[in-house]
Protein backbone atom coordinates (compact mmCIF):
# COMPACT_ATOMS: atom_id res chain seq x y z
CA UNK A 1 0.00 0.00 0.00
CA UNK A 2 1.47 3.53 -1.24
CA UNK A 3 1.63 6.38 1.81
CA UNK A 4 0.48 9.98 0.28
CA UNK A 5 2.73 11.74 2.61
CA UNK A 6 6.00 13.67 1.15
CA UNK A 7 8.75 11.11 0.90
CA UNK A 8 11.29 11.42 2.66
CA UNK A 9 15.30 12.09 2.54
CA UNK A 10 15.82 8.58 3.47
CA UNK A 11 13.55 7.26 0.50
CA UNK A 12 14.85 9.80 -1.80
CA UNK A 13 18.76 8.64 -1.72
CA UNK A 14 17.69 5.12 -2.41
CA UNK A 15 18.35 4.37 -6.18
CA UNK A 16 16.13 2.05 -7.65
CA UNK A 17 17.43 -0.96 -9.51
CA UNK A 18 13.98 -1.81 -11.32
CA UNK A 19 15.27 -0.85 -14.78
CA UNK A 20 13.96 -2.13 -17.82
CA UNK A 21 16.17 -4.77 -19.53
CA UNK A 22 16.25 -5.75 -23.20
CA UNK A 23 14.93 -9.32 -23.35
CA UNK A 24 17.84 -11.62 -24.39
CA UNK A 25 18.66 -12.54 -28.18
CA UNK A 26 19.52 -16.05 -29.54
CA UNK A 27 23.17 -15.95 -30.23
CA UNK A 28 24.34 -16.23 -34.08
CA UNK A 29 24.45 -19.77 -35.13
CA UNK A 30 21.25 -21.31 -33.91
CA UNK A 31 18.76 -22.49 -36.79
CA UNK A 32 16.09 -20.47 -37.37
CA UNK A 33 13.96 -22.92 -35.63
CA UNK A 34 15.94 -23.00 -32.37
CA UNK A 35 15.81 -19.35 -32.25
CA UNK A 36 11.94 -19.42 -32.62
CA UNK A 37 12.38 -21.48 -29.30
CA UNK A 38 14.47 -19.56 -27.90
CA UNK A 39 12.40 -15.85 -28.18
CA UNK A 40 9.08 -17.75 -27.26
CA UNK A 41 10.94 -19.21 -24.14
CA UNK A 42 12.25 -15.59 -22.92
CA UNK A 43 8.81 -13.77 -23.97
CA UNK A 44 6.45 -16.32 -21.88
CA UNK A 45 8.33 -15.29 -18.85
CA UNK A 46 8.91 -11.77 -16.83
CA UNK A 47 11.26 -9.94 -18.61
CA UNK A 48 13.29 -10.16 -15.61
CA UNK A 49 13.50 -13.46 -15.41
CA UNK A 50 16.23 -14.33 -17.75
CA UNK A 51 20.39 -13.02 -17.71
CA UNK A 52 23.01 -13.08 -19.70
CA UNK A 53 24.39 -16.04 -17.88
CA UNK A 54 21.32 -18.12 -18.67
CA UNK A 55 22.26 -18.30 -22.64
CA UNK A 56 23.85 -21.66 -22.69
CA UNK A 57 20.77 -22.98 -20.59
CA UNK A 58 18.37 -21.76 -23.17
CA UNK A 59 20.94 -22.16 -26.30
CA UNK A 60 20.62 -26.27 -24.53
CA UNK A 61 16.69 -25.80 -24.19
CA UNK A 62 15.80 -24.70 -27.67
CA UNK A 63 18.65 -27.26 -29.17
CA UNK A 64 17.19 -30.19 -27.86
CA UNK A 65 13.48 -29.23 -27.83
CA UNK A 66 14.00 -29.01 -31.91
CA UNK A 67 15.46 -32.07 -31.88
CA UNK A 68 13.31 -33.81 -29.97
CA UNK A 69 10.27 -32.29 -32.71
CA UNK A 70 12.42 -33.78 -35.02
CA UNK A 71 12.63 -37.09 -34.08
CA UNK A 72 9.23 -37.30 -33.29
Amino acid sequence: MKHRARKSSAELSVISIDVARKPIEPPAGLKPQEARIFRETVASCDPLQFRRSDIPMLVAFATTTHLAKVLQ
